[in-house]
């Protein structure tokens, strides 16, 4: 009888981890790492967390030297560190980290099931949780590193320039605020564009299908808010319903003239519809339908 060389990878939970969703992250993480624009969009959502890091040592650097020549360089721009700047911050950031959790989770499902390799995955002792927990886990961690953590390197700058400062007695809860709201820009982006890149064959699908929800929900919330001329309305918008729970995080002023529960009601209802979603599809491709 012929002996044949094993070619493919055992399974051994002692050569890894106990964490069975685990080794998708790594796949995962790692297929993204090679590619190119991946890297570049990296990059690029690096740009605003160093235009404001410039902004807080250009301030401080102002309030040390009032005479020196940065300040009369900027003595015309009316800029201060405080609870809004943190939020104006992540403001910006979510196009930039939108646009990479699109690249990075457009095609983490449809790829799976139109090259086969959901077969391999369940074949493994992968749950349907397990592997949805490895690719949710994946583009959430990546979001959450491009918004909290710089809002928290931004607020950790600032109060070592200004350690005997009131900065950290007046603005202790805005890291708090900001880990908030980067959650709630994160989570629900990344469950609707895995649940759209559940239900297409083609990562180009899944971000057309993402882009085309939101102008249409932009444009319905805008057209009824002006017919009904009522701001309220503005509601429905699932990008504007986030951006107001997040004035509401950092005390700013706010756009809707509706208590914060309603944007978020809305918010937890677009999550749990897009897990929704995704779980029943991926529970379609373990079962062979």
């Amino acid at each position: 009888m012929p002996v044949f060389e094993q070619s493919y990878p055992s399974w051994s939970p002692s050569q890894g981890t106990r964490i069975r969703w685990l080794p998708v992250v790594r796949r995962e993480l790692r297929q993204l790492w090679e590619q190119r624009p991946f890297k570049i969009l990296l990059g690029v959502a690096l740009f605003p967390t160093l235009v404001h890091l410039l902004q807080i040592y250009s301030v401080n650097k102002i309030a040390a030297e009032p005479n020196g020549d940065l300040a009369r360089a900027l003595n015309q721009v009316a800029l201060s560190i405080d609870a809004e700047f943190f939020f104006r911050f992540l403001y910006v950031q979510t196009y930039f980290v939108f646009v990479l959790l699109l690249y990075a989770s457009s095609g983490l499902i449809c790829d799976d099931v139109r090259l086969n390799l959901a077969e391999v995955y369940f074949s493994k002792p992968l749950t349907t949780r397990d592997y949805l927990l490895g690719k949710v886990s994946t583009v959430v961690g990546l979001g959450l590193a491009y918004t909290v953590l710089p809002a928290l390197f931004l607020f950790t700058a600032q109060a070592l320039m200004v350690p005997e400062s009131t900065f950290l007695r007046d603005h202790w809860w805005v890291p708090l605020s900001a880990c908030a709201y980067g959650c709630l820009i994160v989570l629900p982006t990344v469950l609707v564009t895995l649940a759209c890149s559940a239900l297409t064959t083609s990562r180009r699908y899944a971000a057309a299908a993402l882009i085309t929800l939101l102008a249409a929900d932009a444009l319905i919330a805008e057209l009824l808010s002006d017919v009904l001329n009522r701001r309220a309305v503005n509601v429905i918008s699932v990008p504007q319903s986030i951006l107001s729970v997040g004035e509401a995080l950092f005390g700013v002023e706010r756009y809707l003239p509706l208590a914060w529960s309603w944007p978020l009601l809305v918010v937890a209802a677009v999550s749990v519809v897009g897990l929704v979603v995704l779980t029943r599809r991926i529970q379609r491709v373990e079962a062979g339908l």
